[in-house]
């Protein structure tokens, strides 16, 4: 990874994403405090998400990657009014509007997913994660028999 990194930064800049760093384990993050630190001496922006109340990045490993300048931006839950704001949560009747907002406890990326995917005539049964949720959707698909990507997963 380092070795694709230098070669191809050499021709243009670079954005590296690394999401959800809370699932990573330890010789992964290991991997990613050294790509941190390289990463410096390249024109390369790497960026890292990670839930705030499972951050993996402790002490120990900021200070192995202490050369790198590094920038931690915590975002809180979605504000209710905000939250209510979301397209498609205005043509749900209100109980779903706020059973929704409930479950998605301000995850703007869940919210928008259980209003794309709500059915009022399953308000009870709003799923209770975004893993439970993107399971439902996959059982519910139906067999394809053209390219993967041809059918939207949304709208």
């Amino acid at each position: 990874m380092l070795a694709i990194l230098e070669r191809t930064s050499r021709q243009q800049p670079r954005l590296l994403v690394v999401e959800d760093l809370h699932w990573a384990d330890q010789p992964t993050l290991g991997h990613l405090a050294k790509l941190t630190t390289t990463v410096a001496q390249y024109p390369t922006l790497l960026v890292m998400t990670s839930r705030v109340d499972s951050d993996p990045l402790d002490e120990a490993w900021r200070a192995e990657t202490a050369s790198a300048l590094l920038t931690t931006i915590h975002l809180g839950p979605l504000p209710p009014d905000d939250a209510r704001a979301c397209p498609g949560a205005r043509r749900r009747e209100h109980d779903l509007r706020r059973a929704l907002r409930r479950t998605a406890v301000g995850n703007p990326l869940f919210l928008d997913q259980l209003l794309c995917h709500a059915d009022q005539s399953q308000a009870t049964a709003v799923s209770s994660s975004v893993q439970s949720l993107v399971q439902a959707r996959i059982d519910r698909l139906a067999p394809m028999t053209g390219p993967l990507f041809r059918r939207p997963l949304c709208g």
